[in-house]
């Protein structure tokens, strides 16, 4: 036993010698079976080569001999034909030849009583004419005992040379396979069984003579192959860990998304009639735990339950019609969660059928569409207030029409009434009632945001402060006021004017809702709505705002009366103690401001209101105020007065008259071009701002400034739609007088323009 041996021995000896054993007697056992095989396909081969000899010496005879053998017997030579039967008695193996003549001839050649033996007759014929004579027979008998003596002989040796070579190759092998092979598929198989998957695994090397600089063989193939693997599976490994990793990430964005979208997913099964699986959002959207969900829908009718009362039949209807037809579905609804919560819910599925048309599963996916239901509410509620908004402007215009008609025909008869006191009464009484309309048609155009704002960078505490007392009063002594500043408070860009009327209408609200007393809280911030806020509501946009909170402890605001509290007209108060338009005039003016308000309310517990104003980059506006005292003026300027009501147009053109100017008249943008273009310049242009069809005034305007660029120019309005931009530049200028006004106002302002008062 060599070194080796005994070290395999130490390090385990018998599973080597078992394996050896086994080695030898694979060898010796292949060996032999080859050896024998190959002998017996040699002996087959030989022994049919020897056959496949005696064959062709048949056909030798057939092809060469046979003819000769024909000529001979008809020319009945028979010293001849014996000659040639002892040739034929020559070949190899051929032990008997005979021939067979007509008439009882016979002659033979050898002995036919060997038993091993293949025979062969052939046909003798003799060509004569033309024609084929049969003339007698030829047989030959070939010797099998020749061949099988030869097959034995061979057999001997080659079973005794191949024996001896099979087990000096075998001895051989099993020493070359053991130097060679064995030791390492020995070190292979212990690196494979101590080299962890995945990670720096140590590279595969065996102990092996490579100093002779012979290219590798297979092993080092296998080495190789071993050692790239071990790479790959390490690469391998890397990527399914970060696969897993990224799997995982993969599968929480997902339930992140599904979560953000409020996407739920599930699979019913129909044969089993229960909830195969559901996602853990779906069952979030109904406000339980997954498990929950999946118990809860234990069959068609308790997934049907899960509606609101007032869906489910339709709910029943749709799964049922789609169950029927085989038919995808697409149903909204409502369910009431075990909290208390209803929402709002969209489910998409699809029936499942096998081969033979038998429904066996739903799929489908349930998302929440509450926040969408509320927004197209808001939507619906918005369109709804624009299209009574732009009805209730026109009315306000056409009504500011006639009231500047009545205003105007009531100034004109205190001319002629003289010193008729009772006269004088009535047509106070008139001019007080005018301006009682007018400030309804303001709330009106407030509501229908088509007043003429004037907005400016303000401070709103001190807008509020300067409030106090008169809102005070205003409340009573049962009601406590309280007001709640903030330091550093933003500037504000909105009406001065507007906003304190839009505070007063807050103000006597909240009075009205504490009958029994109580405490109003207005409360100042700052805020910034982001895009997430601003994108809930319609014609919001994110930015800074002022927040201005008018907070009660009244009686509240039921749900159903909460919807309709900015609508124009709408209102809970007894008939004659509210005109319906004090929350709509203030829900015109913060959407005119750009600005935003919002209402919450608990029956019992108090309202708050919140108007939320565009923050001003500039600091607030001094806002000073004409101090010129009003005096009636006359004139003899030349003034245009453009006017699409011939009534409405008469007032002023008759009080500019009285006063001395030269007054002429338009009905509208064209006629007032034309008489721009004609005769004597114009000094002072007074027009509508809206004309029917056509030029506007304040396109009328533009054009007489081309025509006469040193003409001044006033306006009149009824209210401002469509140019509420230029309208409060005109308004912040001084050059605008709202309908109805005073003969003194209207006198006053034409005075100013033409003197240069105005901006």
């Amino acid at each position: 036993m060599n070194p080796n041996e005994k070290i395999s021995t130490a390090t385990g000896a018998k599973k080597f010698k078992s394996v050896s054993r086994r080695l030898i007697t694979y060898i010796v056992i292949a060996s032999s079976l080859i050896t024998f095989i190959l002998t017996i396909f040699q002996l087959y081969r030989d022994y049919k080569v020897d056959i496949s000899g005696i064959s062709d010496g048949f056909h030798q005879v057939e092809q060469v001999h046979l003819n000769s053998v024909s000529q001979i017997l008809w020319a009945a030579d028979h010293a001849k034909l014996k000659v040639l039967i002892e040739g034929l008695a020559n070949l190899k193996d051929v032990v008997f030849v005979s021939v067979t003549g007509e008439e009882g001839f016979y002659i033979s050649v050898g002995d036919d009583t060997v038993s091993n033996k293949i025979t062969r007759s052939f046909a003798v014929e003799h060509s004569y004419r033309g024609d084929l004579i049969h003339v007698g027979t030829l047989r030959i008998d070939a010797n099998l005992d020749a061949v099988y003596k030869r097959m034995l002989d061979k057999v001997v040796v080659i079973l005794v040379s191949n024996a001896i070579k099979t087990a000096l190759v075998a001895i051989f092998m099993l020493f070359i396979i053991h130097r060679l092979v064995i030791t390492h598929l020995t070190r292979i198989s212990e690196y494979m069984e101590t080299t962890p998957i995945g990670g720096a695994a140590k590279l595969l090397t065996l102990d092996r003579d490579n100093t002779s600089g012979i290219a590798g063989d297979e092993l080092d193939l296998v080495v190789n192959s071993i050692n790239e693997v071990s790479k790959r599976v390490a690469t391998v490994f890397d990527r399914m860990q970060a696969s897993e990793t990224e799997l995982r990430v993969n599968e929480a964005r997902y339930k992140e998304a599904s979560h953000i979208a409020h996407l739920g997913h599930w699979t019913y099964d129909q044969q089993a009639d229960k909830l195969l699986h559901c996602s853990d959002e779906l069952a979030n959207i109904h406000g339980v735990s997954t498990d929950t969900y999946v118990a809860m829908i234990s069959s068609i009718e308790k997934d049907i339950e899960r509606v609101h009362p007032d869906d489910r039949e339709l709910y029943a209807e749709v799964i049922r019609d789609a169950q029927k037809h085989g038919t995808p579905f697409d149903v909204e609804y409502r369910i009431i969660r075990p909290d208390g919560i209803v929402r709002h819910l969209r489910e998409i599925g699809e029936p499942i059928f096998d081969d033979a048309g038998t429904l066996i599963q739903e799929r489908g996916t349930i998302q929440d569409i509450t926040d969408r239901k509320e927004l197209e509410d808001q939507l619906r509620h918005s369109q709804r207030m624009e299209a009574v908004g732009q009805l209730t402007g026109g009315v306000a215009h056409d009504f500011n029409n006639l009231l500047a008609v009545m205003l105007g025909n009531a100034e004109l008869l205190e001319d002629l009434a003289g010193e008729d006191q009772d006269a004088n009464n009535n047509i106070e009484a008139i001019k007080a009632a005018v301006a009682r309309a007018s400030s309804l048609t303001g709330r009106l155009l407030a509501f229908s945001r088509q007043s003429a704002l004037v907005p400016v960078a303000a401070d709103v505490d001190e807008l509020i402060g300067g409030l106090y007392d008169m809102l005070q009063r205003a409340l009573g002594e049962t009601v406590e006021l309280r007001i709640e500043s903030t330091v550093g408070l933003w500037a504000a860009m909105t009406d001065k004017h507007q906003f304190e009327n839009a505070l007063v209408n807050l103000t006597l609200n909240a009075r009205d809702a504490m009958p029994q007393g109580g405490l109003l809280t207005i409360e100042t911030a700052n805020v910034t709505l982001g895009e997430t806020y601003a994108a809930q509501y319609e014609e919001v946009e994110p930015g800074d705002y002022v927040r201005v909170s008018v907070s009660d402890t009244g009686t509240g605001i039921p749900p159903d009366v909460l919807a309709k509290v900015f609508e124009p007209f709408f209102t809970t108060k007894e008939v004659g103690k509210g005109s319906g338009l004090g929350l709509s005039m203030v829900f015109g003016f913060v959407k005119q401001s750009s600005g935003h308000i919002t209402i919450y309310s608990e029956v019992d517990h108090g309202t708050s209101v919140k108007l939320y104003i565009p923050r001003s980059q500039d600091g607030p506006s001094e806002g000073a105020i004409n101090g010129d005292e009003l005096e009636h003026t006359v004139g003899t300027e030349r003034i245009l007065v453009v006017e699409d009501d011939p009534d409405v147009r008469r007032i002023p053109t008759a009080i500019l008259r009285d006063q001395g100017y030269e007054v002429i008249e338009a009905g509208n943008g064209e006629d007032a071009t034309k008489r721009l273009q004609e005769g004597p310049p114009f000094d002072l242009l007074f027009t509508d701002i809206v004309l029917p069809g056509g030029l506007n005034g304040v396109e009328v305007a533009e054009q007489a400034r081309k025509l006469q660029s040193s003409i001044k120019i006033l306006y009149s309005t009824g209210y401002a739609e469509n140019v509420n931009i230029q309208t409060s530049k005109i308004v912040a200028s001084g050059l605008l007088v709202n309908k109805p006004y005073l003969r003194t106002e209207l006198l006053e302002k034409v005075r100013n323009v033409l003197d240069g008062k105005s901006n």
